[in-house]
């Protein structure tokens, strides 16, 4: 999916959804008003969920952007802009090496997705350790990103070790204002009388409904830039 100056967004499919969405390191600008607690398990909907099971990436990212992403995905920076070194990608779990062709990484992150599904069997049916490893090289995605400099801000956290980022704000370094680009799934939950009859469960207590947790939060992010 296109942005604007070359940024792009990038979905990685992942074993679950989630029903817990917390604060990030950059504050609690998104939290104003509300408990943290309240937007665990928003009202509403059965299990709660919160996030689809898609991870979100930036792509195209410049400067400190690419390198705030990477560090954060676990990767050697110093190692990232010396020259060639490369992440491999798996069901969300990243693994690294200067080697373009590195069995023993492969190997080792496809146990690491094994692991994962014997940890917690109902994700077999949506995660495949044999399926294929994707590539980038990032010494070469940091040398043609000193072109500029976007930088980014994670809003939100969610998932195992926090490690998800479903809420994001990118400013571009053309002076343009911040775009937030945003997973929670709101569909329902803002408006009274919206979602009842037109999203049934066919459980009353679990139909969508209105929830004034989800509403505020979402007035934040709307607001978001102000707080800057």
């Amino acid at each position: 999916m296109a942005l604007w100056v070359g940024l792009s967004l990038h979905f990685r499919e992942l074993g679950d959804p989630e029903s817990c969405l917390h604060p990030s390191e950059s504050g609690l600008e998104l939290w104003r008003d509300l408990d943290l607690e309240q937007t665990c398990i928003w009202n509403g909907l059965r299990g709660g969920l919160i996030i689809p099971t898609w991870a979100m990436d930036v792509e195209g990212l410049q400067g400190d952007g690419l390198i705030a992403t990477w560090k954060e995905r676990g990767a050697d920076t110093s190692v990232m802009k010396g020259g060639q070194y490369l992440a491999y990608e798996l069901a969300g779990m990243f693994a690294f090496s200067q080697k373009k062709t590195d069995d023993s990484v492969r190997d080792d992150l496809r146990e690491r997705v094994r692991f994962l599904i014997e940890d917690a069997p109902a994700l077999a049916g949506s995660i495949d350790p044999e399926g294929e490893i994707r590539m980038n090289d990032l010494g070469k995605l940091y040398r043609e990103s000193l072109k500029g400099n976007n930088t980014i801000q994670v809003l939100a956290r969610c998932g195992r070790g926090l490690a998800q980022a479903p809420v994001q704000a990118i400013v571009s370094s053309t002076g343009a204002g911040p775009i937030i680009i945003s997973q929670a799934i709101t569909q329902g939950r803002l408006m009274k009388d919206f979602g009842h009859n037109d999203i049934p469960t066919g459980n009353p207590l679990y139909d969508i409904r209105p929830d004034p947790a989800a509403q505020q939060w979402v007035l934040n992010l709307l607001r978001y830039d102000t707080y800057l």
